[in-house]
């Protein structure tokens, strides 16, 4: 399998390339936060680069290849997060999502993405923090919630019910609720 782990905030990052990771194995790897200089701009274009390259490993085209990152330009490379991009083996997509074509092509390619949106663990105590202190009545706590909620995007509402599971199990706050909601409005 080959994968990319990609880091972006406020609009710089880098990422990390693996060529392989063979079935069953387990691979360790650590981004150097520290590093995190290159801006977007110059970010999404190597990580564009490295999936396509993924791709075209796997039989696609270059074309193909362009074009299926094309579409997942936005959404992969120009949000922030911490995020895991990997090419599926084919057993697994013929296995996952069967395909029966009449009359049977001469050839077929099939490549699976897969993609794993990430919560460092320091930007999730981040946010517990500051939701129980929104709890608690401090209102710049909740100011600041709603900011860091909001660079989540469309993920803003399992970001917040996995740290709202954390700060209040029970997620009976109003307040809290409607934060959620409106921070997920724009998101969407």
């Amino acid at each position: 399998m080959r994968l990319a782990v990609a880091r972006s905030i406020h609009g710089a990052g880098n990422f990390i390339h693996i060529a392989k990771i063979p079935a069953g194995e387990q691979k360790t790897i650590q981004l150097d936060l520290a590093k995190e200089k290159m801006p977007l701009k110059k970010l999404a274009p190597q990580v564009s680069s490295a999936l396509a390259k993924a791709l075209t490993s796997h039989d696609l085209f270059q074309r193909e290849a362009d074009a299926m990152v094309k579409t997942w330009k936005d959404s992969w490379f120009q949000e922030e997060g911490l995020r895991v991009l990997y090419v599926l083996p084919r057993a697994w997509t013929d296995q996952t999502l069967p395909i029966t074509l009449n009359p049977a092509p001469r050839d077929l390619v099939r490549v699976m993405v897969g993609r794993a949106e990430l919560i460092p663990p320091a930007l999730e105590k981040k946010l517990a923090d500051q939701l129980a202190r929104a709890k608690a009545g401090d209102t710049t706590a909740l100011a600041d919630a709603k900011i860091l909620l909001e660079k989540f995007g469309r993920f803003a509402t399992p970001v917040f019910n996995r740290v709202m599971a954390k700060v209040d199990p029970k997620r009976e706050d109003k307040i809290l609720a409607a934060l959620l909601s409106e921070t997920a409005a724009r998101a969407n």
